[in-house]
């Protein structure tokens, strides 16, 4: 009787994490469409994305996406593939759940020339992980920049604040 009543509050609780990460993508669309003047979507790893990835973009990528995506497969995290007007895959990221916040795992763009979204899919994954880190009742973003530019980026242009915290690696945290 234990086991069953666990595993139908594990059902449940996964059936909040999807229809929570559903409407992230959704919330994510509505709210920069209308500011970067430019259509996309967001959807979670399926078939599809598998498809795109093999097919446009995996042999440049810096990150095995489907290892990645294999590796990570918490009910509560939050996968990403962006997509195009033109149904094209123009980047894919992960997103991890903690105590307090939801952190930018992963993130990389399709490196081929003519993306629709370039400059516009570091903002469009922070928007889903900020929707998501919302809904499910976390406080903060946070990313760990790989680079000086994406540093910047993060810093500058998207409000992050650098966090140095003992016995961790440095990160970089906005409130949402």
């Amino acid at each position: 009787m234990g086991r069953c009543l666990l595993s139908r509050e594990l059902a449940r609780a996964k059936e909040r994490y999807q229809a929570n990460a559903l409407e992230a993508y959704r919330s994510a669309a509505r709210n920069l469409i209308p500011h970067i003047h430019v259509d996309f979507h967001v959807t979670g790893w399926t078939g599809r994305g598998v498809d795109a990835y093999r097919h446009s973009w995996k042999r440049r990528s810096k990150w095995d996406w489907e290892e990645i995506f294999r590796r990570h497969r918490e009910p509560d995290c939050l996968e990403m593939a962006v997509w195009s007007e033109n149904s094209d895959l123009c980047a894919l990221g992960l997103g991890l759940t903690s105590g307090r916040a939801v952190e930018l795992r992963f993130l990389e763009g399709n490196g081929q020339d003519g993306c629709p979204l370039v400059g516009r899919r570091a903002l469009i994954a922070l928007e889903t992980v900020s929707c998501y880190a919302q809904l499910m009742g976390k406080r903060e973003v946070w990313v760990n920049p790989i680079n000086e530019q994406t540093t910047r980026l993060y810093v500058d242009e998207f409000g992050f604040e650098r966090v140095v915290e003992k016995g961790r690696t440095p990160f970089f945290r906005r409130y949402v």
